[in-house]
């Protein structure tokens, strides 16, 4: 009798201590959970304005004391713009990760580059239009973008223009999704590299690529095998198109004009279709363009191709206009006698 006593009361004292046992551990787990909670919340942390605009470097300077809520922000909810004369220092913006909306850098003098963005890694969220871009432009001393080397994603279009003293872009190696990008009137600009990683392959956004007076290749684009449309326009030192030698289609329209130096389009040599209009305009110095036989013959190379469209053509499902370039380049009829009369050369 005495054993079985001792027994249940050794077995209550276990069930009992096993209950507390239980009961801690649950206690911990949950403490464990919400401090995990706190801390996630802690580190993403908007700041106090869905719209700020930093237009002098005093305001730069005092943007946490401002707007990070008696702390430090890291995501701007809304639109972030920056600028003014007197900027020349990004660094106390060194905590942002994330812009929700709108990103501008703009209209400043004496900016040299954008350090202090390095942890910026997203601008715009899902967001496909204007109100998710980013704008960099009018920055008159900006040479280049290491500052942005965080920087992944842009939901809407990535613009860079009219910054004369840009010579690269390179810096945004990390970025490889936006929703368009446009690079233009960049005097000093002579290279592409820095975006080699973001055209690379099959791309649905549209390229516009236009007024860059140095640039003479676009050789950053050589993976790039589609893309949803390219303007390569008013750059006045490209001599050819080289870069665009794995190019096979278009998704919609294809512009090529005012290039003044262009010579040489023979880096088109795979392309295949294209989905809207054909523009092939005042190139002055462009007089072969028997490269293009297979995209404006009546045979449809693209199984099946866009077309026939306005110019009924099957591997293009637009108009084509070929006009203003020199002697060889300005009639479909004219490339594709030449074509024949050369005894296919060149294909």
């Amino acid at each position: 009798m005495l054993v079985f006593v001792r027994i249940k009361i050794r077995k209550e004292f276990f069930i009992k201590s096993f209950s507390l046992g239980a009961t801690r551990a649950i206690s911990l787990l949950f403490g464990l959970m919400i401090s995990a909670l706190v801390s996630s919340s802690l580190m993403a942390t908007d700041c106090t304005s869905d719209y700020i605009e930093l237009n002098s470097q005093a305001g730069i300077d005092s943007f946490q004391s401002k707007y990070g809520g008696g702390g430090t922000c890291d995501t701007v909810p809304g639109t972030l713009r920056i600028g003014g004369p007197d900027v020349v220092d990004l660094t106390p913006l060194s905590a942002l990760t994330t812009i929700r909306d709108q990103f501008q850098i703009r209209q400043t003098i004496n900016l040299v580059d954008l350090d202090g963005l390095s942890a910026l890694t997203s601008v715009g969220g899902d967001q496909t239009d204007a109100a998710g871009s980013f704008y960099i432009f009018d920055n008159a001393a900006l040479t280049n973008f290491t500052g942005l080397s965080g920087l992944a994603s842009v939901g809407g279009t990535l613009f860079i223009s009219d910054n004369p003293a840009l010579t690269s872009v390179d810096g945004m190696s990390s970025l490889t999704s936006v929703h368009g990008l446009g690079i233009g009137s960049n005097d000093s600009l002579t290279s592409l590299s820095g975006i080699s990683a973001l055209v690379s392959g099959s791309v649905s956004w549209s390229l516009g690529i236009g007024g860059n007076g140095a640039l003479t290749n676009l050789d950053a684009l050589s993976a790039l095998t589609s893309v949803g449309g390219l303007s390569i326009t008013h750059n006045y030192a490209l001599a050819n198109l080289d870069g665009l030698s794995n190019l096979t289609s278009v998704g919609s329209n294809l512009i090529v004009e005012y290039n003044s130096q262009l010579k040489s389009i023979n880096g088109m040599n795979s392309l295949r279709s294209v989905g809207n209009d054909f523009l092939l305009i005042d190139n002055n110095l462009l007089s072969n363009c028997t490269i293009l036989t297979r995209l404006l013959d009546q045979i449809d190379d693209y199984e099946p191709g866009p077309g026939p469209g306005e110019a009924g053509i099957p591997d293009i499902g637009g108009s084509a206009t070929l006009q203003d370039n020199s002697s060889g380049c300005n009639s479909i009829e004219l490339i594709l006698d030449t074509l024949f009369k050369d005894g296919f050369e060149g294909l």
